[in-house]
């Protein structure tokens, strides 16, 4: 979904995550970056959105039930940086 150019930016302060990655956190003594590789830290479906779009999308899929979140941005892929940044 994200091409060589674009580098998605994600906030993980931007839904809420369960304490069960806590608890397996400490229980397995991992680092952030294993939880985040292993785990995905609960981040389920994903989807990319035009940001002209994204209060129309997010109203449609509260019409359906569903809770959204947007959890990050795609920018362009700085030189030598990963596809993923989570900050």
């Amino acid at each position: 979904m994200i091409g060589d150019a674009l580098q998605a930016r994600i906030d993980p302060q931007c839904w809420p995550q369960l304490p069960i990655f806590n608890y397996l956190k400490q229980l397995g003594q991992l680092a952030d970056d294993d939880c985040w590789k292993t785990f995905n830290m609960g981040i389920g479906m994903v989807l990319a959105v035009a940001p002209e779009n994204v209060e129309l999308v997010q109203n449609r899929l509260a019409e359906a039930g569903e809770r959204s979140y947007q959890i990050g941005r795609l920018i362009k892929r700085p030189q030598g940086s990963t596809k993923i940044e989570i900050k």
